[in-house]
């Protein structure tokens, strides 16, 4: 007799949630890679992971409620991994509160003194931990509340290309194929759920595998695939590794420069 498969939404929101961590995971390691050191690293994935699970615990409440919540789990993760001292047994206080505001604004300054991979000074440290706990919450409410799993990835992929950007050692493309490979398993939980929503799946006696099994042999082969080639097809581009035509770091204080005011005085006398 014929019969309706299907996964449970328990069983969605669980691949989301797990999908969600891998991606927060991922991300965490690569950007990491900015600091010295390994528990910087550890500190990044800490609160990448917790803003997912908060993502995911609270996918179906209100979204407003959700942000605020998730605020509270940053501030909270904000004192016990960046400020622990300020804390009182963990919860901050309003010293917490003071010092984060502080190292904040000491951001900019930190940032253009210190050279990557730097310490992980409170206030780098800070701007790391929000921007990540920001990305991974923004890439979970685009995947599973807006339907965007593309536009998802975008956060999370700002986090690797900033690392990327301020370290200047040799390519290590084993972050990035770790990322792809998350991001393939956000692509398939969002996928899983639009099947789902098509309409019951109906199969005949004897099979007993549920969609997300099914599903999921088809999409590790093509995953595996996708890794695959996003590895070796740079390799094949013209002009891999080389240097850029435009080097816009070079500090050659012997280049010709336009000021802006004489170029603007001219244009005013040529008017006249």
């Amino acid at each position: 007799m014929a019969r309706t498969q299907g996964t449970s939404a328990r069983t969605q929101r669980l691949i989301a949630g797990v999908a969600t961590v891998l991606v927060a995971t991922t991300g965490a390691i690569a950007l990491g890679r900015v600091f010295q050191g390994n528990a910087p690293t550890l500190r990044l994935a800490a609160a990448g992971i917790s803003s997912a699970v908060i993502a995911a615990l609270l996918e179906r409440r209100n979204l407003v409620l959700a942000t605020i919540v998730s605020a509270a789990g940053l501030t909270i993760a904000i004192g016990l991994l960046v400020l622990p001292e300020t804390t009182w047994f963990g919860l901050p206080t309003m010293e917490t509160l003071r010092a984060a505001l502080d190292a904040a604004g000491r951001v900019g300054e930190q940032a253009r003194v210190q050279v990557a991979p730097s310490p992980p000074l409170a206030p780098l440290l800070l701007a790391g931990l929000a921007g990540a706990w920001a990305a991974v919450f923004a890439a979970h409410s685009l995947a599973f509340r807006a339907g965007s799993p593309l536009l998802a990835l975008v956060p999370p992929v700002a986090l690797v290309a900033f690392a990327d950007s301020v370290l200047e050692d040799v390519v290590r493309p084993i972050f990035g194929l770790l990322f792809l490979a998350a991001a393939t398993a956000l692509l398939f939980a969002d996928g899983l759920r639009r099947v789902q929503g098509w309409g019951p799946i109906w199969t005949g006696p004897g099979r007993t595998a549920t969609i997300d099994v099914a599903a999921g042999r088809g999409a590790r082969r093509v995953a595996a695939a996708a890794v695959m080639v996003a590895a070796v097809a740079p390799i094949m581009v013209p002009g891999f590794g080389a240097q850029g035509v435009i080097d816009f770091s070079s500090n050659d204080d012997d280049r010709v420069r336009i000021d802006p005011l004489v170029l603007v005085q001219a244009s005013l006398n040529r008017d006249e």
